[in-house]
């Protein structure tokens, strides 16, 4: 909470007085626990929302947000049997019971519906998401 304050009142500082442009704001997801996923879907419900970079290959929170990343279809939808796939993927990662997997897996669900927001950047390669 401390964090995000501290971000709010950076980002509502002025770099340029005459345009009034604030400083901009972006979320840099680079491995992580499952926390980091909660932290994810509270940027980019934000008022204004931040941008989030994933940066695939770096492990843990930031693979599971790449990949479902590349999952998910227009709509927010996921392919026929996914699902299951993903929550297995969860609990093997973070050491999860099912029912933590499920409710990690709905909060992924949820960042997905922001996928414009997302960029996925696969660190070691010259390409993006």
């Amino acid at each position: 909470k401390v964090r995000r304050e501290l971000e709010k009142t950076i980002s509502l500082q002025r770099i340029h007085a005459r345009i009034g442009q604030g400083v901009p704001v972006v979320a840099l997801v680079f491995e992580g626990g499952p926390n980091v996923i909660l932290t994810v879907l509270e940027y980019l419900q934000e008022s204004p929302p931040v941008p989030v970079v994933v940066c695939e290959g770096t492990g843990r929170a930031a693979d599971v947000l790449a990949y479902i990343y590349k999952q998910t279809e227009e709509g927010g939808n996921l392919p026929e049997g996914a699902d299951n796939e993903i929550i297995s993927t969860i609990k093997k990662t973070f050491n999860f019971s099912q029912s933590e997997a499920v409710h990690l897996f709905q909060t992924l669900m949820e960042c997905m519906k922001s996928k414009e927001l997302i960029t996925v950047f696969h660190i070691g390669a010259d390409r993006k998401s």
